[in-house]
């Protein structure tokens, strides 16, 4: 299965990013196209964590970084076997998934993704929202026009 990114996409166009917000990306080269864009704070370590992945394998990918200096909206490239969701994935009639990171509430994945709560919550049925697993895939809504 490929790899499933942050970003709200359709399962049947995989798109290989793992963008940390909805504005465009500054691209880098990065032969796997999964990028993780840096927030205050993020570390190799910290990534490695969100993402499955090691230390050593971002590294490898990312010689011209300095880990030590990570500067926010920096992309990272990622590994082949990153990002990948995990646990079930929910039915959702848009397609559209978003995929927890760490820090992720439902009302911060409505907030960057332009819905509101109520309607993120209504296509999630069942969801525990003080219960959100990293790497958990949230179903999101429809946009409406």
């Amino acid at each position: 299965m490929p790899p499933l990114g942050k970003r709200p996409m359709a399962r049947q166009n995989l798109a290989r990013s793992v963008s940390r917000t909805l504005r465009p990306l500054q691209i880098r080269e990065c032969p796997t196209g999964i990028f993780w864009t840096v927030r205050p704070g993020d570390t190799f370590f910290s990534i490695a964590q969100a993402t499955g992945t090691t230390i050593e394998a971002i590294a490898a990918l990312n010689p011209d970084l300095d880990p030590n200096h990570l500067q926010p909206g920096t992309n990272v490239c990622l590994p082949e076997t990153a990002a990948l969701p995990r646990g079930p994935v929910p039915p959702c009639k848009s397609g559209l998934y978003w995929v927890v990171a760490p820090g992720d509430t439902l009302y911060s994945i409505a907030r960057e993704y332009g819905t509101t709560l109520e309607d993120l919550i209504a296509v999630n049925p069942g969801i525990d929202p003080f219960n959100l697993q990293i790497g958990m895939s949230i179903c999101l809504p429809e946009k409406r026009p």
